[in-house]
């Protein structure tokens, strides 16, 4: 089983356990029962404090899985979504991207998950509806996303009523998804994860010794960096700067081999390379001790620790 299989089916185990960690094993239902055998409104206050507490657990996984389902969209389709936001809360919610179902997303939406919790509420007697609205995904970091959802819910006994809206939110890291970009800009091709750098910086030491900016640029690895867009940005083919963006690079040599078109003269910083600014609109720099194919634009420099290193 490969590495992205495996997480399809440990995130898939994990969602279960969540939908029925409301429900006790039997013997701990009876003991409850009998311990308050004459209080429904606490056993019913048990049972949405549980809610309460798996939620934000729930979203992250439905939230981790609708990325994917992103992905296979993107990848299907071989263009960019017209709008992350409408996609990203449609998938969640209904497993669909463009109203186009993803087997990725069966059984494992936002709204079944719901669903579930109303139909294991009706078991124990209590009538419960829920909703969701404001669906949003943003960084705080370059490489963790928050996934925010507002949880409308009413709950009912006979005798007592529970009434809340909350703010519910998970975080989670985006490396080994897909970068939609290189799944764009390459046709599907040349496809590359989000992997943050673990080289040590400078990335060209003193000596000039390239080895680091080697690593960077051969594993495909990105940094930080305030001139390039987010990983959210990119599923809209979004290239604006972003104060939590990253950057990667492009090795033309992988995109020639593919038969793919190779912009030369460009830099090969990923959105620059992909991007639609005119290779003449900026300067760009070889390397000292790097392959003349690699070319780095003026604003990239300081970057990739490679400002007084230039050709």
């Amino acid at each position: 089983m490969n590495r992205r299989g495996y997480i399809f089916s440990v995130l898939s185990i994990i969602l279960v356990i969540i939908i029925f960690s409301v429900s006790s094993s039997q013997s701990e239902r009876q003991q409850t029962q009998a311990t308050f055998a004459d209080s429904p409104i606490l056993l019913a206050n048990e049972f949405l404090e549980q809610f309460r507490r798996d939620v934000p657990r729930a979203v992250g996984i439905t939230a981790y899985r609708s990325f994917l389902g992103l992905e296979e969209h993107i990848s299907a389709q071989a263009s960019f979504l017209e709008s992350f936001e409408q996609s990203f809360s449609e998938v969640i919610m209904n497993g669909t991207v463009e109203q186009i179902p993803y087997d990725i997303m069966d059984d494992a939406t936002l709204g079944v998950f719901l669903l579930r919790m109303q139909e294991i509420g009706a078991e124990r007697n209590v009538d419960i509806d829920l909703r969701v609205a404001n669906v949003t995904a943003y960084h705080i970091t370059p490489f963790v996303v928050r996934v925010e959802v507002d949880i409308f819910l009413n709950a009912s006994i006979p005798g007592a009523r529970w009434e809340y809206v909350e703010v519910v939110h998970a975080d989670f890291s985006v490396q080994d998804l897909k970068d939609p970009l290189f799944t764009v800009g390459t046709l599907g091709r040349v496809p590359r994860v989000i992997r943050a750098s673990d080289v040590p910086s400078p990335l060209i030491p003193a000596d000039n010794n390239v080895s680091g900016l080697v690593d960077v640029w051969e594993r495909g690895l990105y940094v930080p960096t305030a001139l390039a867009p987010t990983f959210l940005m990119r599923f809209e083919g979004n290239l604006s700067p972003h104060p939590l963006g990253v950057a990667s690079l492009v090795d033309t040599l992988v995109i020639d081999s593919q038969d793919l078109v190779v912009f030369a003269g460009r830099s090969v910083v990923d959105h620059i390379y992909f991007g639609s600014v005119p290779s003449e609109d900026y300067t760009v720099y070889g390397v000292v001790n790097m392959p003349a194919r690699f070319l780095l634009d003026d604003d990239h420099l300081i970057v990739f620790d490679a400002e007084d290193k230039t050709t």
